[in-house]
């Protein structure tokens, strides 16, 4: 059963004798045209109110009912922020955070809906609607997949800054090849099928993304974990990205300096023989940055890398296979 979230409209939250005479006719009248579902009309008259008097909360209050009434859900929940920043009666600024509340709700905006109704409940603590409505947005959220969840999070990234996104993935494959175990694949399968829906909603979102870049261990050729990304370009062997993933012997010698200064004089030929020893195009050397740093920290030669990015899965299957042991 889909939660049901419940509007509070309050046509006259509060006596208006403290506002102008000409406020109060204009506010009469919207609700008047209010009552008799002419939203749009009722509209003009709360503006009005509000061009009379600034400050009027009432009439800025039903100004964002009426906006709702005519499905402008986005003005409506922006003017019940405002309604809540310059209202002094908690009353009022609970009902405001509420109803700015139910209609992030109804957007599926559920974390900022959560924040609203929460708001709601600090101002008034007694608030049943906004309390329950509270717990039906934290259940709807725990059901939401990791895939919806990251696909929300580009576009709101966008729509905060207004610039399109950069995606850094490490380690994509992490959550398959830890759970490779050549007895049992179960795990790795369910997790190669939640990844695949992960992933698969970067196309959807290709608009909000400006550079998607992706690392892994291992390439799944036949998983079919990014079936749907036909549009993206494996770097792996392109030599003109031999260089990106390591330091070369220059960076080494310059980023470094003020380290290399205070060691050994044979360091940089120690660094090399431990260090240097990787390469995608079969001309380009890397050092690899992981036991670098670890090194320049503890000045100790150790296989820094290797201790912590043993493949195991290939351990596992080749002594599976019983060609290790």
């Amino acid at each position: 059963m889909r939660p049901v979230y419940i509007l509070l409209l309050l046509m006259w939250p509060f006596a208006i004798a403290a506002q102008s005479k000409k406020a109060n006719e204009e506010i009469i009248a919207g609700n008047t045209a209010y009552k008799e579902q002419q939203y749009a009309k009722a509209e003009e008259f709360y503006l009005k109110a509000l061009t009379a008097d600034p400050q009027s909360v009432i009439a800025k209050y039903n100004l964002a009912t009426a906006l709702y009434k005519q499905d402008r859900k986005v003005e409506a929940a922006q003017a019940y922020q405002q309604v809540a920043e310059a209202a002094t009666d908690e009353n009022l600024k609970a009902k405001s955070f509420y109803n700015k509340g139910v209609i992030l709700s109804q957007q599926k905006n559920l974390e900022e809906s959560i924040e609203a109704y929460k708001n709601a409940l600090r101002n008034n603590p007694a608030d049943k609607e906004a309390r329950e409505n509270l717990q039906k947005a934290m259940l709807e959220l725990k059901k939401k997949t990791p895939s919806q969840l990251f696909q929300e999070l580009i576009q709101k990234v966008y729509k905060k800054t207004g610039k399109t996104v950069v995606i850094l993935i490490d380690e994509y494959d992490r959550p398959i090849v830890d759970y490779m175990d050549p007895y049992d694949y179960t795990k790795a399968i369910q997790h190669r099928d939640i990844l695949k829906a992960f992933f698969n909603i970067l196309k959807n979102a290709s608009k909000y993304i400006r550079l998607l870049f992706i690392t892994g261990i291992t390439k799944f050729a036949r998983v079919s974990l990014f079936s749907t990304l036909n549009h993206l370009t494996d770097l792996t062997l392109n030599p003109n990205y031999a260089a990106l993933c390591g330091y070369t012997q220059g960076e080494l010698e310059h980023s470094f300096a003020p380290y290399l200064e205070r060691m050994p004089t044979n360091t940089l030929r120690q660094l090399k023989y431990w260090y240097n020893g990787y390469s995608w195009d079969g001309k380009t050397f890397l050092y690899n940055p992981y036991s670098i740093l670890n090194f320049f920290f503890s000045g100790v030669y150790e296989n820094y890398w290797f201790t912590t990015g043993t493949p195991s899965f290939l351990v596992r299957l080749l002594s599976k296979r019983f060609e290790y042991q």
